[in-house]
């Protein structure tokens, strides 16, 4: 049996509105109004902002920031400021009342990378996290997430230093195979190069005496034993040229896990407002491939670099709004900074140091980028990494957010983000640009296929804000529960009309049995219009429409999914249905 979806006079009411909902700020868009043209969204610049000993500076105005998109000044349309003392706590809803958005704005996730670093240094790293989670404090909300085959998460979001310290003490280091075999053994003294046959005959005869007339004066033994020589040459540079290719392989996988392994926490993170931080301990990031050596002849191994895949990565945490805090699992390496790389045996300011500097500074140039771009900051050639990691996390303690709407072509191309603010003395840190970037429309299969996934997921959905009230209950003849659903205007694309904006929403109504089976389901979209002097107000308190919802029997929850149309955000709010 179907549910049964009986939209009120009008479809579309603004709560947010005194006086009569069904005003002139919002209204249903009719088919013969003019096409869409003009998208709007907004663009968010989470800004941290601290004094020369690195102290939080918690009282800065919106008129003391001047925000600026590709160099050209742009009005800050939402401004926030948030620190531990003004931070607002989970909201107390009224009775019969139900949101997505109960959590609190911040939020860290410490990705233990054990594809990237030595078996030695995750031992060490762990025993640091374990100092710092072992002192964690009441407002801090940390989750931790494993980079291995997969990436894994260890434990979700919670101020429970017991369950995170659990959850560490019992997972053990991942012997990372894939590392040793990104590295072929190095050849050893007096073994052959990696040159073809011809190459190394030509080098043999080059070599030998000449007789009378300039004709070689080697003997047919000497020839034969040349080749054979020659032979030999060949096939141990094929095999090394093979170990360089199977190396080659081993560093590309790497690279593209760690850069899939980024993406997927950028976009899980997006769904959260609000500041985020992810502190990956790591040891290295693969930056390229085949450029360790001078290329030979006959030299067929695979030059790669990955920029592109770092490019990749960093749209997608700017997207999330999401900071990274690369924490070099190596510690203090032996000989100082310019030692390079070492493990276990590195970690104090003595030794000789390590040949592999290249490496090493390879590794801390990219997390140095990747932390700048996302209004980050890199930590390595330290042993306090709990300290390390204790300061990243205290970023959350004071922030505040810009917004602004680009008046833009969403072409794609990358904006340059800059913010200054008007008091001497002030260090900011913040993401350094954005793209452009319109999302691909999605096809009916994909879009039923997300809203599927939202329905059967155990956690809400939280790219789109909403709160759902029951604002009445009717039990006969049927049993029907009048609805008032809210969603947060920030998290919606509008797109400019004839007179004001226009948004564009999917709504699944879903009734779940005791064992979670859907006994019914119902979905429909919603075209709303809203005056362009409406739309401070509809920010301000949000997009509400009214629904009446006929009761299938069995059911006891309603999973409710709204979806925008235009980006595809996604919300969900499960509501208790009763017996």
């Amino acid at each position: 049996m179907k549910a049964r979806v009986i939209l009120l006079s009008g479809l579309c009411s603004l709560l947010a509105v005194a006086g009569d909902p069904a005003d002139e700020h919002t209204k249903s868009a009719t088919k013969d109004e003019s096409v869409l043209h003009v998208e709007t969204r907004l663009v968010e610049v989470n800004v941290v902002a601290q004094d020369s000993k690195g102290n939080a500076i918690t009282d800065l105005t919106r008129d003391d920031f001047n925000l600026l998109d590709n160099g050209k000044k742009v009005p800050i349309d939402v401004f926030s400021a948030i620190s531990i003392g003004t931070e607002p706590k989970a909201p107390n809803l009224p009775q019969h009342t139900f949101s997505n958005r109960v959590g609190l704005p911040t939020a860290t996730v410490i990705l233990l990378d054990g594809l990237n670093t030595a078996v030695e240094d995750q031992t060490w790293a762990r025993s640091e996290v374990i100092s710092f989670l072992e002192k964690l404090e009441p407002q801090d909300r940390v989750a931790i997430f494993l980079l291995g085959d997969h990436l894994y998460v260890l434990q979700n979001f919670t101020s429970d230093p017991k369950l995170l310290l659990e959850v560490l003490k019992t997972t053990k280091p991942r012997v990372p195979k894939e590392l040793a075999a990104s590295t072929p053994p190095a050849p050893t003294p007096g073994s052959a190069q990696p040159v073809d046959l011809n190459t190394a005959l030509d080098q043999l005869q080059a070599g030998l005496p000449t007789g009378p007339g300039g004709t070689t004066g080697a003997s047919t033994g000497t020839i034969s034993g040349a080749a054979e020589t020659s032979a030999q040459a060949a096939e141990e540079g094929v095999m090394m040229q093979f170990e360089g290719h199977e190396g080659s392989f081993f560093v590309v996988d790497r690279a593209g896990r760690t850069v899939d392994a980024l993406l997927a926490i950028g976009n899980y993170l997006a769904q959260f407002p609000g500041r985020k931080n992810l502190i990956w301990v790591s040891a290295s990031f693969p930056v390229g491939t085949g450029f360790d050596t001078p290329r030979q002849p006959g030299d067929t191994r695979d030059q790669i670099q990955f920029t592109g895949e770092v490019k990749r990565a960093v749209k997608a945490l700017n997207n999330a709004d999401l900071a990274i805090y690369p924490v070099d699992a190596r510690g203090l390496v032996a000989g100082g900074v310019a030692a390079g790389a070492t493990s276990i045996a590195g970690r104090n300011s003595t030794g000789s140091g390590l040949p592999d500097a290249d490496n090493f500074y390879s590794t801390r140039g990219i997390m140095e980028e990747l932390a700048d771009d996302t209004g980050g900051r890199a930590f390595y050639n330290t042993n306090d990494l709990a300290g390390v990691i204790r300061h990243a996390v205290d970023d959350t303690r004071a922030n505040y957010t810009l917004g602004f709407y680009p008046h833009i072509r969403w072409d794609g191309t990358y904006h340059n983000l800059k913010v200054k603010v008007n008091r001497p003395g002030v260090h900011l840190r913040f993401r350094k640009g954005y793209y452009a970037s319109l999302v691909a429309s999605a096809t009916e299969d994909q879009v039923s296929a997300s809203l599927t996934r939202a329905i059967s997921s155990p956690l809400e959905t939280t790219g789109l804000g909403l709160t759902v009230s029951i604002e009445q209950r009717v039990e006969k003849p049927a049993r029907r529960l009048k609805l008032n659903i809210t969603a947060d205007a920030h998290n919606l694309t509008f797109q400019d009309k004839q007179g004001g904006k226009a948004a564009s929403l999917d709504f699944i109504f879903a009734q779940l049995d005791t064992s979670g089976k859907v006994v019914s389901d119902v979905r429909h979209t919603v075209s709303l219009a809203v005056a362009e002097k409406g739309m401070d107000v509809v920010l301000e308190r949000g997009l509400s429409v009214n629904d009446l919802l006929e009761v299938t029997p069995g059911a006891t929850q309603l999973r409710l999914v709204v979806r925008d149309t235009a980006s595809g955000n996604m919300g969900s709010v499960t509501v208790p249905l009763g017996p």
